[in-house]
């Protein structure tokens, strides 16, 4: 049943995608820069839809998987993740109808990126080897 409703959504988007080529004369390098675009945009609509009806389960999200606490550094991941895509998200939307090529994310950006992993990798790896040290000197 899902395999055939998948196949009736990706037949209509290709089929989509073939008119507005003829029709409106984009280059195909431009069509899928926007149509990567809009496939995206789908994507982040069905997730929040299944979000807010119950069928992605949030909860827990931000708890530590070991302790069951509120985890601080799960929280500024996402937040620093959600804020990096949003900005960029908008960096994509001014510069798209200019050109049909993504904009070079800012240094300053994959910076936050990169230092915001990094430090959720760190407190992970931090947790792991002092648990299991602890737990060496507990056996």
């Amino acid at each position: 049943m899902v395999g055939i409703r998948l196949q009736n959504i990706l037949f209509g988007y290709f089929a989509a995608a073939a008119v507005t080529l003829v029709f409106f004369r984009v280059s195909p390098g431009q069509f899928l820069v926007y149509a990567i675009g809009i496939f995206l945009v789908i994507v982040m609509i069905v997730a929040v839809v299944g979000m807010l009806g119950g069928r992605i389960r949030t909860s827990g999200l931000l708890r530590d998987k070991a302790t069951g606490k509120f985890s601080g550094s799960r929280m500024q991941l996402l937040v620093v993740t959600v804020l990096g895509a949003a900005f960029y998200a908008g960096e994509i939307l001014q510069t798209m109808p200019a050109g049909a090529t993504l904009p070079a994310p800012p240094d300053w950006l994959l910076a936050a990126v990169g230092a915001s992993n990094g430090g959720y990798l760190g407190t992970k790896i931090y947790a792991h080897v002092f648990r299991g040290l602890g737990q060496i000197a507990d056996g």
